[in-house]
């Protein structure tokens, strides 16, 4: 299992209302690098400086890889380029996450990997400087928000903190979900479904979507029949002719 250690003015005073609201923000922001929606808590909690400890209640791959891709996505910014697989939900959730440790804070802060083995590497941790913020905030690529669909599998959903899920599609793909409160139930009782969603989607610059506001749900009904069970069945559809010669008359000649 992999867990985060954040780090707020080593060796020195803290600022409750900094310490609080980065907590906030950093569960925000791996929200939206978590694949399929979680639930995290402290495991560890220190003081003298802020620090602490913070996993995923039940630790799975997706989970894990949030948190690597955190210090991993911040150290990447800090070099002037997004981490590849980044949305733009998810850079501007850690620009704001980082912006927290904007101006004077009279001590060091970082967020560091920890591992069940203790190991360590000089990639398991990023300082969080005053320009760190800033620095990911300029990274953010634009988006657009339109009426649209989302159709896959429904993973997961999580009604503990905001209403979150995640749908993956035939492409192999993840959208983040969010919906209000009249959905809960149908999503639930969707779960591990493969379902139609219908809401606001939004879009990164290449066209793909990333998230989906769900206005409606419908499950995808699996048909009673294989389609493998459809050979046979219109033995006379193209008049006697053999295939090659019915798809020429339909298209005309190759």
């Amino acid at each position: 299992m992999t867990s985060l250690e954040l780090v707020i003015n080593e060796d020195a005073l803290v600022p409750a209302e900094r310490f609080f609201r980065a907590g906030v923000d950093l569960l925000a922001w791996l929200d939206d690098l978590n694949e399929v929606p979680c639930d995290w808590a402290i495991t560890q909690l220190r003081t003298g400086s802020a620090v602490a400890v913070i996993s995923a209640t039940e630790a799975t791959s997706e989970s894990d890889d949030a948190m690597v891709s955190a210090v991993a996505g911040l150290r990447s910014a800090a070099a002037g380029h997004v981490l590849d697989g980044w949305t733009p939900d998810a850079v501007d959730s850690a620009a704001k996450f980082a912006d927290n440790f904007a101006g004077p804070s009279g001590g060091r802060s970082h967020l560091r990997l920890v591992r069940d083995d203790d190991s360590r590497s000089e990639t398991d941790a990023v300082d969080l400087t005053e320009r760190l913020g800033a620095q990911v905030a300029a990274l953010k690529p634009p988006t657009r928000t339109v009426p649209g669909t989302v159709r896959g599998k429904l993973l997961g959903v999580n009604v503990n903190r905001g209403n979150r899920a995640s749908v993956r599609t035939r492409a192999g793909q993840t959208v983040r979900v969010g919906f209000s409160n009249v959905l809960r139930e149908a999503l639930k009782d969707a779960m591990y479904k493969a379902v139609d969603l219908r809401g606001r989607v939004k879009k990164d610059p290449s066209g793909k979507t990333f998230h989906i506001t769900a206005f409606e749900v419908h499950e995808i009904e699996k048909p009673d029949i294989d389609w493998t069970q459809l050979f046979g069945c219109a033995p006379e559809f193209t008049g006697g002719a053999d295939r090659h010669e019915f798809l020429e008359r339909l298209r005309g000649p190759a």
